[in-house]
């Protein structure tokens, strides 16, 4: 059923992912970033384990070297990304830079998906673009 309704999908994942940066906030209010990237880790792994006994069903990936290498590139960039994430989170506002983030991460992606995968994208979806980094450089203008 969410096969014909992306559209809901990403609205539910982006309240998701606006409800945990304002959690991970709140919780830096008293916790250092380092701790709530141990405990959060931790968490993860055992959620993560626990979907992996639970499925019957895993298909088994053919490790190759540029499989390898991808999956070492993810998870540097990641917790890179989760330690320069929750420094912003906690000192500066997330009203301003979180918009800016999803913009960045969104140009970039579609950028990847039209040169890496060989997507077709519009004329709108290159217009709609363009509103975004326009939206976000008039939240920023002073």
């Amino acid at each position: 059923m969410l096969q014909e309704y992306p559209m809901l999908v990403v609205l539910g994942l982006g309240i998701l992912a606006t409800f945990a940066v304002v959690l991970k906030k709140h919780i830096l209010l008293s916790m250092s970033p380092k701790a709530l990237i141990l405990y959060g880790h931790i968490l993860e792994f055992a959620l993560v384990m626990l979907l992996f006994l639970g499925a019957e069903k895993i298909k088994k990936p053919k490790w190759t070297p540029q499989l390898i290498a991808t999956l070492i590139l993810y998870a540097s960039l990641m917790i890179f990304g989760t330690f320069g994430l929750l420094w912003l989170i906690k000192y500066k506002s997330i009203s301003k830079f979180m918009p800016l983030m999803a913009v960045v991460s969104t140009f970039l992606t579609f950028i990847a998906g039209i040169t890496l995968y060989k997507e077709k994208a519009s004329t709108r979806d290159f217009i709609a673009i363009l509103f975004m980094c326009v939206g976000i450089f008039l939240m920023k203008w002073k």
